[in-house]
C-alpha cells in the first residue's frame, strides 16, 4: 500500500475527479500494459504508486527511453527497463510486453531534441495505438521531450476546503492540468491524466485511440480561467464522468 493510496489529501484529489468510484465499480485496468518513463528510482516509484492506486490490475515496466539523435533527427530509440533489467529497441519492447500506455514524467530543455522525439512518438502512438501522457513542465524553460504527441499535464493544488490553488505551469501547449498527489511538479499530475485514460480504456475497451480517450478528458474538464483551452491549464482539470452515462466512444 503507498502513500498515494493511503493519504487524505490524494484521497481528496482523487475524490475531486470521481475517480475512486470508477475503480470501485471494477474498472481497474486489467489488461493494460503501462510503460513510465523517467529519470530515477525515487522519482519513478512515486509516479507508478499513483498510477498503481488507481489501475491496480494493470502491469507497470519503469525505464529510461534513450534516444540517439543526429543533424536533429533521430537515428534510433532504446529502453531500459528496470522493472525486468533489460536494455533493447524501444519496438521490439512494446511488443514483447503489450505496451499499450506511456507516462513520461522527464523534462528536457533543448527545443532540438523535442522535434525528433516527438516525431517518433507521433509515428509509435499510431502504429501501436498507443495512450501517452507526459509532464508540461514546471516553467517555461521546461518542457516535454514528447510535446507535439504526448498529452501534456500541468499540476495544481487542492485546498483542504476542496478549493484549487494553481501551480506554476508551463504555458506552451498543455492540454489538462491535475492534482499532484504528495509531491509538487508537474511530473506527478501526468501519471494522474495517464491513469485516467486507463479508467476509459478500462470501460469502454483497450482498441480506443489516443485521440478518443483525449475527447471524453477534455468533455468532461473542469475549465480554468477562461473558457476553452488556455496555454496555461489546457482544457482544465478532467472529472470523470458519471457511471450510467452513455459515452458515445
Amino acid at each position: 500500500m503507498g502513500l498515494y493510496e493511503i493519504d487524505e489529501n490524494c484521497i481528496r484529489q482523487r475524490r475531486y475527479c470521481n475517480i475512486d468510484t470508477w475503480v470501485d465499480a471494477g474498472y481497474t485496468g486489467k489488461g493494460l500494459n503501462i510503460m513510465h518513463d523517467d529519470v530515477n528510482a525515487t522519482h519513478s516509484e512515486c509516479c507508478v504508486d499513483m498510477m498503481q492506486t488507481i489501475l491496480p490490475d494493470a502491469k507497470f515496466y519503469e525505464t529510461t527511453i534513450g534516444y540517439l539523435i543526429q543533424n536533429n533527427e533521430g537515428l534510433s530509440c532504446t529502453v531500459n527497463c528496470w522493472t525486468t533489467q533489460e536494455s533493447m529497441p524501444f519496438d521490439r519492447f512494446i511488443k514483447k510486453y503489450g505496451i499499450n500506455m506511456i507516462n513520461n514524467s522527464t523534462s528536457v530543455k533543448s527545443s532540438n531534441t523535442i522535434r525528433p522525439t516527438a516525431r517518433h512518438m507521433q509515428e509509435k502512438i499510431k502504429e501501436y495505438n498507443l495512450f501517452c501522457t507526459g509532464s508540461a513542465g514546471n516553467n517555461d524553460g521546461k518542457e516535454n521531450k514528447f510535446k507535439g504527441a504526448a498529452v501534456l499535464v500541468t499540476g495544481v493544488y487542492l485546498n483542504e476546503n476542496g478549493t484549487i490553488r494553481k501551480g506554476s505551469p508551463a504555458k506552451a501547449e498543455t492540454d489538462f492540468a491535475n492534482f499532484m498527489g504528495f509531491q509538487s511538479g508537474t511530473s506527478f499530475s501526468a501519471p494522474v491524466v495517464c491513469a485516467m485514460g486507463g479508467l476509459v480504456r478500462s470501460r469502454f475497451g483497450l482498441n480506443i485511440t489516443q485521440g478518443q480517450i483525449y475527447k471524453y478528458l477534455k468533455d468532461h474538464a473542469l475549465n480554468l480561467d477562461e473558457a476553452g483551452k488556455n496555454a496555461q491549464y489546457g482544457w482544465g482539470i478532467p472529472i470523470m464522468g458519471a457511471l450510467d452515462e452513455i459515452y458515445g466512444i
